[in-house]
């Protein structure tokens, strides 16, 4: 045998050996990522279960129902402002630290916020809709314009999905056949007596 022909069998061998090893590699990559894939997946569901917790919590729940009912009639009291230094046992509380801190975790990328916005985006435009000139307020008494900056940030997130997603997905008003908008959430339909949000 002749010496070209070694080298030539020894580099096919080698090229043979590259491409089994790279197409080891990719495959090992694949399984890696896909592992990886639904360890995030499993580590976001763990997330938003808990948040539902929170949501689902009687706490929250009274929280949420003082702000949708009594809310903006405690905001025209003038003893109501000199409570807001120290709103530890207000009943709106519980509510707005959640939205708060889910703002955060989103912001922050430690949860993905269109599971939420799908799920909850009606019960969070709500809140904040009555939340805001509490929020304005209290930023005003304490002199902080950072205060509740994620609740608010959260808010302006949920509502850009929520155009997106139902410009994407358009359904028609039952009361007007008009298509439904994001700014038609918690508003009664015309002519008829307000209910419950949620």
């Amino acid at each position: 045998m002749r010496w070209e022909a070694v080298t030539a069998l020894a580099s096919a061998f080698s090229a043979l050996v590259l491409a089994a090893t790279v197409l080891f590699a990719a495959r090992q990559v694949r399984a890696t990522s896909a592992q990886m894939e639904l360890a995030r997946k499993s580590t976001q569901l763990d997330g938003m279960l808990r948040i539902m917790e929170q949501f689902d919590s009687p706490t929250f729940l009274a929280s949420r129902n003082f702000i949708e009912k009594e809310l903006d009639q405690k905001l025209i009291d003038p003893d109501f402002e000199r409570s807001l230094p120290d709103p530890a046992d207000q009943l709106w509380r519980p509510a707005l630290v959640t939205l708060e801190r889910l703002g955060v975790y989103i912001r922050f990328g430690y949860l993905d916020g269109e599971p939420f916005y799908y799920h909850s985006y009606r019960v969070i435009k709500v809140l904040w809709n009555h939340l805001r000139p509490l929020v304005e307020l209290h930023r005003k008494v304490l002199d902080n314009p950072y205060l509740w900056k994620d609740t608010e940030w959260l808010a302006e997130d949920v509502d850009a999905y929520a155009e997106k997603w139902m410009a994407a997905h358009p359904l028609p008003r039952p009361s007007t056949g008009e298509i439904f908008r994001p700014e038609h959430v918690g508003v009664a339909a015309p002519n008829r007596p307000s209910t419950r949000s949620g």
